[in-house]
C-alpha cells in the first residue's frame, strides 16, 4: 500500500517516506479576513494580530470540497494498482462534521498575508490608491500589505508592482 495524505497548507503532512503522493488543496482567495490591532502606544509593543483563519463558511466548504475531491481522484482506476491508503484525514472521517474537525485542526497558510493596510475609498481603507495613509502627513505605504485581496500566485510580482508605483508617485510628489 502506497500512503497518501490531503494536504491543507501543513507542510509537516508529508508522507512518512519517499513511498507515497500528496494531493494539496486550499482557497487562494480565501474570503476570511483576520485583523492587526495596536495595543498599546509603546511602538515596540508587539500588535495583536488574529489571522481569522477560515472564519468565512465559504473556505470552510471550499475546504471540504476539496477533500471530496481529492478522494474521488485516487478512487479512480488509475490509481487501483497502488492501493493507496489515506493518512489524513484519514478514512475514518467520512462525516462533514468530521472532515471540518480535521481540516480545522491541521489547516495553515500559505505565508502570503496581505491587506493589513487596506488601499482604497471605503471606509475600511487605512491607504488611499496614491499610496498615502489616510490621516497621516507624509506617510505612504507600498507593499503586500495595501492589496485588498490576496492575488492566486506568489505576492513578489504585486508588490514589486506597487512598490514602482510608489516610486513614481513619490518622485513625482518632490
Amino acid at each position: 500500500m502506497i500512503p497518501y495524505y490531503i494536504s491543507l497548507g501543513a507542510p509537516e503532512m508529508r508522507p512518512p517516506d519517499r513511498h507515497g503522493f500528496t494531493i494539496s488543496g486550499f482557497p487562494t482567495r480565501p474570503r476570511s479576513r483576520g485583523r492587526v490591532s495596536i495595543v498599546s502606544d509603546n511602538p515596540l509593543d508587539r500588535p495583536l494580530i488574529d489571522p481569522g483563519y477560515l472564519s468565512d463558511p465559504a473556505d470552510v466548504d471550499l475546504m471540504l470540497a476539496c477533500i471530496r475531491e481529492a478522494r474521488k481522484v485516487v478512487s479512480q482506476p488509475a490509481f487501483a494498482e497502488l492501493a493507496p491508503r489515506e493518512i489524513s484525514p484519514g478514512p475514518d472521517r467520512i462525516s462533514d462534521e468530521d472532515i471540518i474537525a480535521d481540516i480545522r485542526e491541521v489547516s495553515s497558510t500559505s505565508w502570503h498575508p496581505v491587506g493589513s493596510c487596506s488601499m482604497g475609498q471605503d471606509d475600511g481603507a487605512v491607504v488611499a490608491p496614491d499610496l498615502r495613509v489616510h490621516g497621516i502627513e507624509g506617510l505612504s505605504i507600498a507593499d503586500a500589505s495595501v492589496m485588498p485581496r490576496m492575488n492566486t500566485g506568489h505576492p513578489s510580482a504585486p508588490v514589486i508592482m506597487i512598490a514602482e508605483k510608489a516610486a513614481d508617485l513619490i518622485a513625482a510628489r518632490a
